[in-house]
C-alpha cells in the first residue's frame, strides 16, 4: 500500500518519497510496509490546478485498494491563492489554504500540507547536516525554521549565505538531496510543527488502512 504526494518541483521530487520513506521505515507503529510516491508539478499553481484530477486517477476504484491517501504538499512561500484580509496570522493563513483546496478536491482521503514557508525550512531544524562554515553563519540565525517567511524565505536565505561565504551558489537540487540525505525525519518534525502534522498522518492513516 502506498500514499501518493503530488509536489511542485524539482527539489521535492529528487528528496521528498526517499526522506518520507525513511521516516515510515524508522516507525515501528506499522506492521507491513508502506510506500511513497510522489507526482511532479511544475509550481505550485500547476499543483493547484491539478489537483482534483490527479487526486480522482489515483483514489478511483482501479487504484483504491491499493493507495491509502493522496497528499498535495506545497510550499506556503509563493501559495498563488488570494488570502482573504481577514487571515493575517500564519496559522490562520494555513487552515485556510488548507480547507480551500481540500474543499477543491472534496474527497476523503485527500488532504492538503504546506511546507512552512519552503521545503527549505525542514533543512534548518538541524544546522549539523550543513558545512562547517556555512553551519557557522546559520548559527547565529534566532529564529525556528518555520519563522524564516515571507520576507526572506528559507531557500533565499541559503542562497545568500552560500554566495557569502563560498562566492558560489545554493544549488536547491543538487545540495538539497545530499543535505535532506543527512537530515534525519525526526529532529526535523521536532521543530518543524507543520512536517510534524504531515508525518503523524501519514501514520495516522497507514495505521488505519492496514489493520
Amino acid at each position: 500500500m502506498k500514499f501518493i504526494i503530488i509536489e511542485e518541483g524539482k527539489t521535492e521530487k529528487k528528496v521528498l518519497s526517499k526522506f518520507l520513506q525513511r521516516y515510515i521505515n524508522n516507525n515501528n507503529r506499522l506492521k507491513k510496509r508502506v510506500g511513497i510516491k510522489t507526482i511532479k508539478r511544475e509550481g505550485s499553481g500547476e499543483l493547484i490546478d491539478d489537483l482534483k484530477v490527479i487526486s480522482r486517477i489515483w483514489l478511483d476504484k482501479k487504484h483504491s485498494k491499493d493507495v491509502i491517501a493522496v497528499f498535495g504538499l506545497a510550499d506556503l512561500y509563493g501559495l498563488p491563492l488570494k488570502f482573504p484580509k481577514s487571515k493575517r496570522t500564519l496559522k490562520a493563513k494555513i487552515e485556510w489554504a488548507k480547507t480551500t483546496l481540500e474543499n477543491k478536491v472534496k474527497d476523503e482521503r485527500f488532504r492538503m500540507f504546506f511546507a512552512v514557508h519552503e521545503l527549505e525550512a525542514w533543512l534548518l531544524s538541524d544546522l549539523e547536516i550543513f558545512p562547517k562554515n556555512i553551519r557557522k553563519r546559520l548559527s547565529k540565525l534566532k529564529k525556528d525554521p518555520e519563522e524564516v517567511n515571507f520576507n526572506e524565505p528559507p531557500a533565499k536565505l541559503l542562497e545568500k549565505i552560500y554566495r557569502s561565504v563560498t562566492g558560489k551558489n545554493y544549488k536547491k537540487v543538487t545540495y538539497g538531496k545530499q543535505l535532506f540525505k543527512n537530515l534525519n525525519p525526526e529532529t526535523a518534525a521536532e521543530k518543524c510543527p507543520n512536517l510534524k502534522k504531515l508525518l503523524n498522518e501519514i501514520l495516522t492513516m497507514a495505521e488505519s488502512a492496514i489493520q
